[in-house]
């Protein structure tokens, strides 16, 4: 066999790190995954965007009522176009 054998009775080469120090779900569906520090990273921009959306939110109430209004008149209507009737509607 070319390559040690490890606790699992699986192969490795010498120069290969053990697969489970940057293992990712998504390494599984061939996407390229990301370390600890980038997570945690995009995990703090997504609360501060989350929390700058609020605070936008907050400052014109007049969005939710044209969003409840778009989604009553979708619903009442049911157009074939969606993205059509938004432009028309918007």
């Amino acid at each position: 066999m070319s390559g040690a054998e490890d606790e699992n009775n699986s192969v490795t080469s010498e120069h290969q790190q053990p697969a489970d120090i940057f293992k990712n779900n998504h390494d599984l569906i061939g996407v390229s995954g990301i370390i600890e520090a980038q997570k945690h990273e995009i995990e703090k921009k997504k609360l501060e965007l989350r929390m700058e959306n609020e605070h936008y939110l907050r400052a014109h109430p007049e969005i939710s009522t044209l969003i409840s209004l778009f989604v009553k008149k979708v619903l009442d209507e049911r157009p074939d176009h969606i993205l059509k009737f938004a432009g028309s509607f918007f």
